[in-house]
């Protein structure tokens, strides 16, 4: 993903929103958010960066503002450091689809709207073993399952 014109690296989480590494962009203002997981909601500080554009493939997104925490502890689960997590909500913005077969991330077909549902559930069985190796810590097999864009 491109964020400013510059490579950056983001774990794909369609179960997610959109977050940044705090690490990774060090500008903008402190507030309080609720990040929610597994385990539950917890309240924190986060800095509100502002992102002119931001790129994946041929789609943009300009002017957002989006949440930044630490993220150094999954980033440490997944290999390496990565600079956020790409949510469903981004993904949604710029109309992509995640083929998991292909391991690629592919604008929406032109036409009608895929049946959401169908989507999701087809999605859920697709993310099966990414979800064991996140939720068990296994790096090697989060790093064995990586969507290529």
């Amino acid at each position: 993903m491109k964020v400013a014109g510059e490579n950056r690296r983001f774990l794909l989480d369609t179960g997610a929103a959109t977050i940044l590494n705090l690490k990774s962009f060090t500008s903008g203002e402190s507030k309080q958010i609720h990040i929610y997981s597994w385990s539950g909601s917890a309240a924190t500080s986060a800095r509100e960066v502002f992102l002119p554009q931001v790129e994946l493939g041929t789609r943009r997104l300009h002017d957002l503002k989006l949440p930044a925490i630490d993220l150094s502890p999954i980033g440490k689960a997944c290999g390496g450091q990565i600079d956020g997590i790409l949510g469903v909500d981004l993904l949604d913005q710029m109309g992509m689809t995640i083929d998991l077969k292909q391991r690629v991330a592919v604008p929406a077909p032109a036409g009608e709207p895929e049946d959401s549902a169908d989507a999701f559930a087809e999605v859920e069985r697709d993310m099966g073993s990414c979800d064991v190796a996140f939720t068990q810590g296994d790096a090697k097999g989060m790093a064995d399952l990586e969507i290529v864009f």
